[in-house]
């Protein structure tokens, strides 16, 4: 275990009430943002699932024990990350869900991790044409473990820009330029502010 990492595990960690209470919050603006704007029995449903890719780069600020004191210290670096997508789409409101594996490597080792990221995003497609769309959208995001770290969890909110391709009937291609910000699970009263590029690509297998 190297220095950075004993110091990190000075003190325990603990996310604060109002925190939680803010995520919890808005994860019910981001369902009432998506819900539809007209009865259920008037809407179809179209379900899309599919892979995403992405990556970018990430700025950390967190504290960190040196002898009887804290100092606050900050980490760059970059991030990937690929997993599985899921779009329900009715009208032109997309709801869009992922489960992806994100590697962030950091200027400090005692900061850089691997873990699991959940999102949840509420999209609206302006429609350029019959083909392209741009997307912009509002989220949350939930990590945790299992982690090549002792990784307390994070959460945060989401940003993105997108464009929709929709290639062929069933398909639809999606570039995203995103942003998140929240608690970071590595480091004391530990940030995250990371931006980059998601690609991902849907295939429709269903209506309800």
């Amino acid at each position: 275990m190297n220095k950075g990492t004993s110091a990190l595990r000075h003190t325990g960690r603990k996310r604060p009430r109002f925190f939680i209470a803010g995520i919890r919050a808005a994860i019910i603006t981001v369902v009432m943002a998506t819900a539809m704007p007209v009865p259920a029995q008037q809407e179809l449903f179209f379900t899309y699932i599919g892979a995403t890719l992405g990556g970018g780069a990430a700025s950390i600020d967190y504290n960190e024990w040196v002898v009887d004191h804290r100092e606050s210290k900050s980490a760059t670096g970059t991030w990937f990350s690929g997993g599985l997508l899921l779009d329900v789409v009715v009208r032109n409101i997309m709801g869009e869900f992922s489960l992806q594996a994100v590697n962030t490597g950091a200027s400090e080792d005692a900061v850089s991790s691997f873990r699991l990221l959940y999102s949840i995003t509420g999209k609206y497609a302006f429609w350029l044409n019959e083909s392209f769309f741009l997307s912009p959208g509002l989220g949350l995001y939930l990590e945790t473990g299992p982690s090549d770290k002792d990784y307390d969890g994070g959460a945060g909110l989401a940003a993105t820009a997108g464009l929709g391709w929709m290639f062929f009937r069933d398909w639809i291609l999606l570039f995203d330029i995103i942003g998140r910000y929240g608690s970071y699970g590595l480091g004391e009263e530990a940030t995250i502010l990371s931006y980059g590029v998601n690609l991902g690509v849907v295939y429709r297998i269903g209506r309800l």
